[in-house]
């Protein structure tokens, strides 16, 4: 059963880019086994390098300071979540008085209790594979390629995505931090709360592998999705020759390039090796 889109297999694909590039480095052992060993490392976000990822602070709805609002949705909930009350009119009114207290009180404590978890602790619940369709941005190879030391590996997005790895979806880029609200707990609030990052990251361009209670663990994928290996334009010629050897090996079908600087612009430039 396909768990990767929630539209119809053609609207999600023709939806994404037709490659996603991870950029490594060669030095890092997680990193080097994603060519050695197809392997594909799920890290917490709270190992990443922005301190809001996966862990927005809390914003509370508008509409969570509204008593009358409040009681309404409460209303509206009141089957789902005190269905043992239906049929006592007076202890439902009294239970919905006192839900309605604690929200007003502490919306951040009753989300906590409601849903079992804190909104902080999002960044040690997932585990996340960060991906963008540009295998040529200098400062992606700068900050994730070791100073352009390291290597980025192409996939067919169709031929990973099918792999089910986990939930697949574009990050969203926003000034503000989104809102919450504590009473509409469903899986479009965690999308948000998970692909939600500030706009001075948009040069990533960043699309993402997320895996629910899944930080630092593993997942093999298929060698037929890897389609490309760029070589950085500061990579030591030892650890171009012993990539070449093992995409010769192992990768028979996939295109290997070398970056190089441009003459004209300020850009880096793949030339195909083979």
């Amino acid at each position: 059963m396909t768990t990767y889109f929630r539209t119809t297999e053609n609207e999600f694909f023709n939806n994404m880019p037709e490659m996603l590039y991870k950029y490594r480095v060669w030095d890092n052992p997680h990193h080097k086994r994603l060519l050695t060993d197809m392997e594909l490392f799920f890290p917490e976000p709270k190992k990443f390098n922005d301190p809001y990822d996966c862990g927005l602070p809390f914003r509370p709805d508008p509409q969570d300071s509204d008593p009358v609002k409040i009681k309404q949705k409460l209303e509206e909930l009141a089957p789902r979540q005190f269905p043992n009350l239906i049929g006592n009119p007076k202890a439902l009114e009294e239970e919905i008085a006192k839900q309605l207290f604690h929200i007003l009180e502490d919306p951040d404590t009753y989300f906590q209790q409601q849903y079992g978890f804190n909104k902080d602790d999002l960044n040690l619940m997932y585990g996340v594979v960060s991906l963008t369709p540009h295998a040529a941005n200098f400062l992606m190879w700068s900050h994730y390629a070791d100073s352009h030391k390291g290597f980025v590996i192409g996939f067919d997005t169709k031929k990973l995505v099918k792999q089910n790895l986990g939930a697949v979806s574009k990050v969203k880029y926003s000034e503000e931090i989104p809102t919450v609200n504590v009473l509409e707990m469903d899986i479009h609030l965690m999308h948000r709360l998970i692909y939600t990052k500030a706009k001075i990251w948009e040069y990533e361009d960043e699309y993402r592998i997320t895996r629910i209670n899944g930080p630092n663990t593993k997942a093999t994928v298929n060698s037929s999705a890897l389609q490309t290996v760029h070589l950085g334009v500061n990579m030591p010629l030892t650890d171009k020759f012993a990539i070449l050897e093992i995409v010769k090996n192992k990768y028979p079908n996939a295109r290997v390039y070398e970056m190089t600087l441009g003459k004209e612009k300020f850009q880096l430039i793949p030339s195909h090796l083979f």
